[in-house]
């Protein structure tokens, strides 16, 4: 591995970070397979509360109660009907809001600090993090002052964690890990 401060001053070229991304893709989770808005609508008549309504409805039915059969079975629609509107307006504004929010980290390319889009770091970026800052990537820490990391998506404990710079010649685990800071989940 190379000397940190070279490293750190450096960073990548522009033109070894567009190799890299080209190869490797985008620095993005995975996101969920989207569902329909027909499946949505299903999984809405999925609820308890539903389901006995819909069995109260066909015992109606088979008794000859047909109109109140049809009037619970509309109440049932209807309600399923307004909760997958709401459920699907919602998504809808949240994708939306998702596009037009762009998280960006301070990465060294071509040996001078620049803002890019967390979709463009690439392995082997040197990455500016502060206070306040996500982790970008998975990263090997290179130097540090007092660096805390919320885990707690990985690991699932409230309290923040002591990373420093690591000693990559030890090959004890515990040493290693204290000298990375993950990503997590999102």
């Amino acid at each position: 591995m190379k000397d940190a401060k070279s490293l750190a001053r450096k960073g990548l070229t522009a033109a070894e970070a567009e190799r890299r991304l080209r190869e490797f893709g985008e620095n993005a989770v995975f996101k969920k397979k989207k569902i329909g808005p027909f499946l949505i609508f299903l999984s809405k008549l999925k609820n308890p509360i539903f389901l006995l309504m819909i069995a109260v409805s066909a015992v109606s039915f088979f008794m000859g109660a047909i109109s109140s059969a049809v009037i619970v079975v509309l109440m049932v629609l209807l309600s399923a009907g307004l909760d997958f509107l709401n459920t699907y307006k919602s998504q809808q504004s949240v994708e939306k809001l998702a596009s037009r929010v762009a998280t960006r980290v301070t990465v060294v390319r071509d040996g001078k600090k620049k803002e890019i889009d967390f979709k463009n770091v690439v392995l082997g970026d040197v990455v500016f993090l502060s206070a306040g800052n996500v982790v970008p990537a998975d990263c090997r820490i290179l130097e540090s002052d007092d660096f805390f990391v919320n885990q707690s998506s990985l690991t699932g404990s409230p309290f923040l964690r002591k990373k420093w710079r690591g000693m990559w010649r030890v090959r004890r685990a515990d040493c290693q890990r204290k000298a990375l800071a993950r990503r997590g989940k999102k």
